[in-house]
Parts: structure tokens; sequence; C-alpha cells
């Protein structure tokens, strides 16, 4: 298993297509799938929101929580 941990989160609203056609909650799910696949430790969530500072504001303690549990526990 890897050492690095990555957090990731991503609004359910976030479904716009981008020029690709894809959204950037489509992109996320693959980034997130690939980060597994190559044996890194994610912790992914979802949360109902979009891409905008009200939303930002009620997960960042979630995602310092998620890291800070990290070092709690020995590697």
């Amino acid at each position: 298993p890897s050492s690095v941990h990555f957090y990731v989160e991503m609004g359910v609203f976030e479904r716009g297509s981008g020029p690709d056609g894809r959204s950037g909650y489509d992109h996320t799910q693959d980034f997130v799938a690939a980060l597994r696949a190559h044996g890194n430790d994610v912790d992914y969530q979802d949360y109902c929101g979009g891409h905008d500072y009200l939303n930002w504001r009620a997960t960042f303690p979630r995602a310092l929580r998620s890291i800070a549990a990290r070092f709690s526990t020995p590697l």
C-alpha cells in the first residue's frame, strides 16, 4: 500500500459537460478509480452541492479530519 493519503470530494451537482462531453463529476470518478488502482489510499466523499465557496466551508473540516486520522494511527 502507498504511504500517500488522498482526500477527494466532489459535488453531485457538478454535472455540466466539458469540452469532451463529460462532467467534472465523471472525471473525478475516473481519477479516484485510477488512484486506487495504483494502490493509493483514497478517502472519497460526495457532497450535496456544486462548485462554490459555501460548500467548501462545510466540507473542509471533513477533509482535515480525514487527513488527521491518518496521522493518529501507525503507518
